[in-house]
């Protein structure tokens, strides 16, 4: 009968509702989690906390992976262009896309990286090492595109 009454109480204490108030008893049942005592347990504790990303991180990644596709889609407009003859000004919009994308692509990754540094920094998880070099590298193809881009329309304009 007593076991009864015990294993009731705990069922209790275990879904406690958003009116109910708690007795000393409950939140005394409630706190003995066990909370890490030496520096080793709460290492252990931290490598045992499921892979969480960042809200920022997550937006941004997904703008550099749009504006990366766009990117790649326009080249391939350029290169189809250039192919098939299109017109002049035809071309030198797709330029000037090429390099607005590009500029947005630069700026969205490095914002990006700098967030994957500050999270490694801040959480101490190494998954934001390896977050941080496919930006560096949508980095470098921002920065490649823009610079070229930029040169083949000087040249298409003339200098």
């Amino acid at each position: 009968m007593q076991e009864e009454a015990e294993a009731q109480r705990e069922a209790e204490i275990t879904k406690p509702t958003d009116l109910q108030l708690l007795t000393e008893e409950q939140i005394a049942l409630l706190s003995t989690s066990e909370e890490p005592e030496t520096l080793e347990e709460l290492t252990v504790q931290s490598e045992k906390r499921p892979h969480y990303t960042p809200i920022l991180l997550r937006l941004t990644r997904r703008a550099v992976i749009f504006f990366t596709l766009l990117l790649l889609a326009f080249i391939g407009f350029y290169i189809a262009g250039c192919a098939q003859g299109f017109l002049d000004n035809d071309i030198i919009l797709i330029l000037l896309c090429i390099s607005s994308v590009a500029i947005l692509l630069l700026l969205f990754s490095v914002a990006t990286l700098i967030e994957c540094i500050i999270f490694l920094i801040a959480q101490r998880r190494i998954y934001f090492l390896f977050y941080a070099v496919p930006f560096t590298l949508t980095a470098a193809l921002g920065a490649v595109a823009t610079v070229v881009s930029r040169s083949i329309n000087l040249l298409a304009r003339g200098i």
